[in-house]
């Protein structure tokens, strides 16, 4: 098996071969000269001391004894290592996402470059993982090729927000395996856990970043409160660029910004525009140098109802409360349904709904919550119901309420599903009835349902997750 030599810069010392064989040129062949008298040994005393400039080469012991002492020397500075059989050893190497790591995305390149030569320098054959700190799925490269990995390394982007690395160091330790090694590049020390080997890259630089926006109620739509922060250690002036709609030349605002403060200024849009997009110069960071407003304006919703009289008044002193819901005109289709009755009678898949039971059984307990981006922030301690329908969610369908056993609320694809005759509903104090319910927010912002739910594949994962969970486990936060 060829051996690896783990330090190859020791091969230069087999240049002393040719310098040893030029010396044994140069060596001067002493000759033998008879004579009678001895007055003559004056006058065969060379003239020329340094002997002749070039000879034949010589060949002798020495000669050989030094050219094997440079191969021995050669060999030991080397290091040479025999891999056993089946040796070797996985690294991974965790790239920091965060946003902050783009302006020094090069550096943790050549980071990494670096670091696969000084471990291939250990002789072990290794196989490289890449992977960013928060990669889902396939790793950006696994394999032993050097450079198909650091080509792999052209589709990182770190554009990720504050998140926490333990997650992807788990993962790179269990890849790496127990004789593995796991390598973290990042440009903040303080994110480096106790006793994980790291590499860190980039320097401090100036940076002038918006870093947040409040709607300015009171003012009206298209007014905003915007922040902008100084992250340098020194106090800077900035210039705002300002760019709206109709061609107009771009207006200008000069902000004083103090090391590491945040200013606030106002902004209205003007009448006349949609939008505008202010910008800031650019610098090292400039993913937070440019800002897009737009003037908010509610989607008009349609909404036809199909439900009791006692019911619909509830729901049109709703439907007028929101923002862009009006009733559906004659002859049009609606945006919305609100129905009443059994599910297989419902509004078809496709269409936007909220259905209701048209009676039930009584029932008792408390109201318990899935987790689900439609059911987080909710308190739903207030909401008492006294009856449960009879309809039964489908097998696509995605549970978020239930009292006890029995499904209360789950959404099937565009439709909302409340499992009980509303009116008679009963809602705590604090309770904000239909204004708050996530159907409605998923129908004015135009996403569906659908496209926020993890929906199960039978309706028997439902059940048997929900009596998995424990009674206590409510939402908590505003009340529906």
């Amino acid at each position: 098996m060829i051996p690896h030599f783990t330090n190859t810069t020791a091969f230069w010392a087999l240049l002393a071969i040719p310098l040893i064989t030029a010396i044994h040129f140069l060596q001067h062949k002493t000759k033998t000269q008879a004579t009678a008298t001895l007055f003559l040994l004056e006058a065969l005393a060379p003239e020329a001391h340094e002997g002749n400039a070039w000879d034949r080469l010589r060949i002798s012991r020495s000669f050989w004894m030094q050219i094997l002492a440079v191969l021995l020397l050669t060999w030991v500075l080397a290091a040479p290592v025999w891999p056993g059989k089946g040796s070797g050893q996985t690294v991974v190497f965790i790239l920091d996402d965060s946003a902050n790591m783009a302006p020094f995305r090069q550096e943790a390149v050549n980071a990494v470059s670096e670091d696969m030569d000084t471990i291939l320098r250990c002789g072990i054959p290794a196989t490289w993982v890449l992977m960013g700190s928060r990669a889902s799925g396939q790793p950006l490269y696994r394999g032993p090729s050097v450079r198909q990995a650091l080509r792999a390394l052209d589709l990182w982007q770190p554009r990720e927000g504050t998140h926490d690395l333990a997650p992807a160091l788990r993962t790179a330790t269990a890849v790496a395996g127990p004789t593995g090694i796991t390598r973290l590049i990042t440009s903040t020390a303080r994110r480096v856990p106790a006793g994980q080997s790291a590499r860190g890259v980039g320097k401090p630089l100036e940076n002038v970043g918006f870093a947040g926006i409040t709607p300015v109620e009171a003012a009206g739509p298209g007014h905003w409160r915007i922040a902008v922060k100084n992250n340098s250690p020194s106090p800077l002036r900035s210039e705002i660029s300002i760019h709206t709609e109709g061609g107009r030349p771009p207006a200008r605002r000069s902000l004083f910004l103090n090391p590491g403060t945040v200013t606030e200024f106002e902004y209205s849009l003007p009448p006349e525009s949609g939008k505008a997009v202010l910008r800031l110069p650019t610098d090292a960071f400039p993913a937070d140098n440019e800002l897009l407003l737009v003037r908010s304006a509610p989607a008009p919703v349609a909404v036809s109802m199909e439900i009791p009289e006692q019911s619909g008044k509830i729901f049109r002193n709703i439907i007028n409360s929101l923002p862009g819901f009006s009733p559906v005109p004659d002859g049009s289709d609606p945006d919305l349904l609100l129905l009443e009755g059994k599910t297989e009678n419902a509004s078809p898949p496709g269409k936007a709904a909220i259905i209701f039971a048209a009676s039930g059984k009584p029932s008792y307990g408390a109201v318990t919550a899935e987790r689900h981006p439609l059911t987080d922030g909710l308190n739903w301690s207030g909401l008492l119901i006294p009856s449960i329908g009879s309809m039964k969610p489908g097998e696509k369908a995605g549970v978020l309420l239930w009292q006890g056993e029995s499904p209360l609320a789950w959404v099937d694809g565009k439709r909302l599903f409340l499992n009980w005759p509303w009116e008679k509903i009963q809602c705590g104090p604090r309770s904000g009835a239909l204004a708050h319910d996530p159907q409605i927010h998923a129908i004015r912002t135009g996403e569906s349902a659908r496209n926020t739910l993890r929906q199960p594949s039978r309706r028997n994962s439902l059940i048997h997750a929900r009596r998995r969970k424990t009674h206590s486990n409510h939402a908590r936060g505003r009340t529906p």
